[in-house]
């Protein structure tokens, strides 16, 4: 990871590609996922601030930037 922001970045949008893919409509569907565990240690409120301060974007386009 090059940065907070891009850890923050990368768990969002390992939890939510699935789902933005259209393999499934919930992220908790995903048969491979991890995302359940995520949320099972993390307060709820804090996971969607974490999402809404880092949100997915065009990340994979951006993967390899500088300031990521």
């Amino acid at each position: 990871m090059r940065s907070e922001r891009h850890y923050w970045a990368t768990l969002n949008y390992l939890c939510h590609n699935p789902v933005r893919q259209g393999y499934v409509e919930r992220l908790t569907d995903w048969p491979w996922r991890s995302a359940p565990e995520y949320l099972a240690q993390t307060d709820p409120e804090e996971a969607k601030r974490i999402w809404r301060e880092h949100p997915l974007g065009d990340y994979r386009k951006s993967w390899n930037a500088p300031e990521m």
